[in-house]
């Protein structure tokens, strides 16, 4: 998991837009969406981005902390032995859960499908 930016007090669809322009900027940059590494045998798997945002709060405002969570980096044996894997968190959820449980306001937002765009959507943590 690694820092990606801030975002001053945003709410609804600005807030949406302004992580969404954030993901297009890690594919951009080549830090998510790219192809994993060949398997035999097997499809071409893409990497996936998870935003993680978490607010801030401040005496006048909230200021979000957005980092970035990604398939290749944080999901260990990724793409070939992720169901292999039983130690310590496994997936962005595991990541984002624990400030949830805390009582911090958290967003986290998925996105894949980069090769044709993207697909996003927001990740419930219950």
């Amino acid at each position: 998991m690694r820092f990606v930016n801030t975002l001053g007090n945003l709410q609804g669809p600005a807030f949406t837009a302004a992580l969404d322009a954030f993901a297009r900027e890690e594919y951009r940059t080549g830090k998510a969406g790219q192809p994993g590494p060949p398997q035999s045998g097997q499809d071409t798997v893409f990497g996936e981005l998870w935003l993680l945002a978490i607010a801030r709060p401040s005496l006048e405002n909230v200021e979000w902390v957005v980092y970035a969570i990604t398939s290749a980096d944080d999901i260990p044996g990724w793409p070939h032995r992720t169901g292999e894997y039983t130690g310590g968190p496994r997936t962005a959820t595991d990541l984002a859960q624990p400030y949830a449980a805390a009582g911090h306001q958290v967003v986290l937002r998925h996105y894949s499908g980069f090769s044709t765009g993207f697909d996003a959507v927001d990740v419930a943590l219950t």
